[in-house]
């Protein structure tokens, strides 16, 4: 066989374009002569170089180009299959209802139809009547009998009343669509049934066989012919529920009253969504009856302006022609017949470009009908400004558990980078929320004034969690903690610190992730603006970023460098005064946020200073003393404060994110393992030991710190009264927090 004859056979797959084809085809050809032949000639030679330099491996090649137009017929078909799935059940519910409709209405018809004709009855009655009358007016005499009555006329010709002629139109103008939408529901099954490709046809063959039937089908427009059938029968049913009100309002108006009301209000309602999604686009009340409405008016709008146009400019054509011949003849001057003809010819130019447009424009229309309602969609979402789309970005994501598996969230990750802190952190926690096995918003924001989150919903943060949204939860974090107050400005930002800190306390993250949660976490402590908390209503998500350090602290004391808690106590010893001032403002509101303040940072500051060794300790004992010190005060000056914190806490276990007393047992073992180890000074030990013994005694919520206390206590004399710290503001405070706490112990 020779080369030609090779190329000749039928390829397996069209090419993309004639020079690539020729080309695979050379390639082909050249392969199976080497192959077959063997031959050495230049002319050979020549030939597998070239294709050797066009394609390396040809087989390979030919693959390639195979799998992708199966992969583009298989999407295709896909795409078409998935239209044809859509429309099947909308179709069969057309049946259905068509049907029962057709059925209704057919027994109305009948009933009604015999209104149209004379009835025999009548006639019958009105022959007895006449026979009746003319029997009571007959006077006797003898011999013969006389009638007065007047012989009755039977009208000769029956005419329908108006009001039943009306009926039976709307009727059977009712019966004829629903028949029609029936007719064409069967025909359209019948139409997309055939639109898939068969297995058994080549790959070029199906590939063009789909190209013709795709464009052919969206052509001849079956899917705008599918969605005008819902048209025809809503139609039926308008007209049938007027020839309704018709037959009532001849019987009794007040059913006719009660009936008008009862389908008036939906059908009114019904019409006002119409005209919904013509005003805001994202209206969900789309309805087909708009969109062919307004196919059929740009249709009217636009034979009318043809016909207005040729009549307008039918006369000037002829009369700018006529002159033109005229003045030609007049003058002799032919220039003038050329330059009157030329612009003749732009006006009918431009008269055939405006009836091609028009034509372009009912074509486009009628094939669009379909995504009327998306493109007008798409215009709407294009004039939206870039904070209304950044927040549609962030809706989007947080829907995305709707049709994403919870396991594959992470993979959205990359997604939450193109969002603003904000929204990051909204995704996130709406994430975790559907993770935890609760979809709904709620159940995570469903908290009290005492916990920023759900704190049941804390009991499902474990490994599998930890691995999937613990990097989510770093990234979803604002960095610019120094600019602003994200603790008072964001909620969000509360809720993703505890969260954090509930991973880092139970163990379940890396070494990496507890150094970088324990940075973040004194970098939000150290940026907190409190000065602030004097003047705002309410701010008692203030607490919580130290309270989750405590947490992290108390079970990884050493992750906490010695230089980040010489800053954390510096901090802290400024905004002392801040908060003790809190207490002149004595309610619920701000007792809790600050006691819960203090106790905490004493905690995280005593638990990470019993954890260093001596060198360490020399540096920082001025500064710990100090604190300390501070801190005794504090106790001493917010006494009663305290136990009412603590007291809540033992009356309310549940809510463990009220540390208090968890604070209390930490600061009690820090105190006893630094005297201990000889840390501090002979007259700050016994005066905070017997500080804190004197909030710990008789309280339930304070039991074990008070029992760790006890042992030691006991053996050290007691302070006397001129060596305490100031106290009078507890003292001024005691009448009204005795009204608050209970007269038993905790």
């Amino acid at each position: 066989m020779s080369d030609g004859e090779h190329c000749s056979t039928p390829q397996t797959v069209p090419g993309a374009l004639d020079a690539d084809n020729n080309r695979l085809l050379v390639t082909d050809c050249g392969a199976q002569t080497e192959a077959g032949e063997n031959t050495s000639s230049d002319s050979q030679a020549a030939k597998g170089n070239q294709s050797e330099i066009v394609m390396d491996d040809p087989k390979d090649a030919q693959r390639d180009v195979t799998a992708g137009w199966m992969y583009l017929l298989s999407a295709g078909q896909d795409y078409d299959q998935e239209k044809i799935e859509k429309w099947k059940p909308e179709l069969d519910n057309l049946l259905v209802f068509a049907g029962l409709f057709s059925g209704v209405v057919t027994a109305f018809s009948l009933e009604a139809y015999s209104w149209l004709s004379p009835n025999p009855t009548d006639t019958t009655n009105q022959l007895l009547l006449q026979i009746s009358a003319q029997l009571a007016s007959f006077s006797m005499n003898p011999g013969f009998a006389n009638s007065t009555a007047p012989i009755a006329v039977i009208p000769s010709s029956f005419t329908p009343d108006h009001t039943d002629v009306l009926i039976n139109m709307l009727w059977f103008l009712s019966l004829t669509f629903s028949l029609i939408a029936v007719f064409f529901t069967i025909a359209a099954q019948q139409w997309i049934r055939a639109l898939p490709i068969p297995r058994h046809i080549p790959l070029e063959d199906s590939v063009r066989l789909w190209l013709n039937r795709r464009t052919n089908f969206i052509g001849f427009q079956v899917p705008n012919i599918i969605i005008m059938l819902p048209v025809l029968l809503q139609i039926a049913v308008i007209l049938f529920l007027v020839g309704l009100y018709c037959l009532l309002q001849t019987l009794n108006h007040p059913i006719t009253t009660a009936f008008a009301i009862v389908a008036g209000i939906p059908f009114f309602l019904y019409g006002l969504s119409l005209f919904g999604p013509l005003v805001f686009p994202s209206n969900p009340f789309k309805s087909p009856i708009v969109p062919v409405a307004m196919f059929v008016l740009d249709w009217i709008i636009m034979v009318l302006g043809t016909i207005c146009l040729l009549l307008v400019l039918a006369p000037f054509f002829v009369v700018a022609g006529l002159l033109t011949l005229w003045t030609t003849k007049a003058t002799g001057n032919r220039e003038y017949f050329y330059a009157s003809s030329l612009y003749t010819r732009r006006a009918f130019d431009w008269y055939s470009a405006l009836l091609q447009k028009l034509a372009r424009l009912s074509v486009s229309v009628f094939t669009r009908d379909q995504d009327f309602w998306t493109a007008r969609e798409v215009r709407a979402l294009a004039s939206e400004k870039s904070d209304e789309v950044a927040e549609e970005f962030c809706d989007a994501l947080a829907l995305a558990p709707c049709a994403v598996p919870r396991q594959e969230l992470v993979r959205l990750r990359a997604c939450l980078h193109s969002l603003p802190p904000r929204q990051r952190m909204n995704v996130v926690l709406c994430w975790a929320t559907v993770y935890s096995g609760k979809y709904d918003e709620m159940d995570f924001n469903q908290v009290n004034e005492w916990a920023p989150v759900n704190v049941g919903m804390l009991r499902s943060v474990d490994a599998q969690f930890t691995h999937a949204f613990a990097p989510s939860l770093l990234d979803a974090l604002p960095g610019d903690w120094a600019e602003c107050d994200w603790v008072k400005d964001c909620a969000d930002v509360t809720s993703v610190l505890v969260l954090l800190a509930r991973i880092v306390s139970t163990g379940l993250g890396d070494a990496e992730l507890r150094r970088t949660v324990m940075r973040t976490l004194c970098e939000v402590v150290r940026c907190q603006r409190l000065g602030d908390i004097m003047r705002a209503k309410s701010y008692d998500n203030f607490r919580f970023p130290v309270i989750c350090l405590f947490d992290c602290v108390t079970n990884y004391p050493d992750v906490l460098p010695p230089e980040d808690l010489t800053t954390f106590m510096s901090v802290t010893l400024e905004r002392l005064p801040v908060l003790h001032a809190l207490n002149e403002k004595f309610s619920q509101q701000f007792i809790i946020p600050q006691t819960e303040y203090v106790l905490a940072a004493a905690g995280v500051a005593l638990s990470a200073l019993v954890r260093l060794d001596d060198s360490a300790w020399a540096a920082l004992a001025p500064e710990a003393h100090t604190f300390l010190r501070a801190f005794d005060e504090y106790v001493c000056a917010e006494k009663k404060g305290i136990q009412f914190v603590g007291a809540l806490a033992a009356q309310r276990p549940a809510e463990i994110l009220i540390v208090t007393p968890r604070a209390a047992t930490a600061i009690s073992t820090s105190v006893l393992r630094l005297a201990d180890a000889g840390r501090l000074p002979e007259d700050l030990r016994a005066a905070l030991m017997d500080h804190l013994m004197a909030v710990w005694a008789n309280q339930r919520g304070f039991r074990e710190a008070a029992e760790s206390l006890s042992s030691l206590t006991e053996s050290m004399p007691k302070l006397d009264a001129g060596s305490g710290a100031p106290v009078g503001k507890a003292a001024r405070n005691e009448a009204v927090l005795m009204t608050v706490l209970p007269t038993q112990s905790y």
